[in-house]
């Protein structure tokens, strides 16, 4: 199965448009998050989890199949105030993500394309352009006891520092990106 990586600013519109709202759809599936109190609620979660990452990330990778979008990869260079502010557990992690990691990103990949290599190529992608800016680290937060540490793992990231938050303990993951 033939696996395209493209940036979202390299697709035409209409057909880009088209793409961001598989994205979106692809995050809801993925989310775990499937309740909400009303239509409020939902824009709330969407705008924090999809649309900053969106609407604020210097990078926007998707992964296309001849059939539409299998997953997408939203990368920020710099984690910033916005991010702060609505994550605010990333304080506890800022003095890691200050000095070593200081770029993230939020990766979510279709159920149908798990398995295939897309999230690895996805996050390769990343890194090549990442390190091509020059961004000494990416770090992503998960929880502790997810089951996509293992991803991350296999992908280079290392368990750098927990915290509790919210009754739920966070995990920090990094990767250098440029040697020293």
């Amino acid at each position: 199965m033939l696996i395209k990586i493209q940036t979202l600013q390299s697709i035409p519109r209409p057909e880009r448009d088209a793409a961001i709202e598989q994205a979106r759809s692809i995050f809801f599936e993925t989310s775990g998050r499937t309740e909400f109190r009303d239509a409020l609620e939902k824009a709330e979660f969407e705008k924090k989890y999809f649309n900053i990452f969106l609407e604020n990330a210097d990078l926007f990778f998707l992964a296309r199949l001849p059939n539409g979008v299998a997953g997408y990869l939203a990368a920020a260079e710099n984690t910033t105030g916005i991010h702060y502010a609505l994550h605010p557990y990333l304080e506890r992690f800022r003095p890691l993500i200050s000095t070593r990691y200081p770029s993230h990103f939020h990766i979510n990949v279709t159920g149908a394309a798990r398995g295939l290599g897309t999230g690895s190529l996805l996050t390769a992608a990343c890194d090549q352009a990442l390190k091509n800016r020059g961004s000494p680290g990416v770090h992503i937060v998960t929880l502790a006891t997810a089951r996509n540490t293992v991803f991350y793992q296999r992908n280079g990231f290392v368990r750098e520092a927990e915290t509790v938050w919210n009754g739920k303990t966070l995990l920090l993951m990094g990767k250098p990106l440029l040697t020293r």
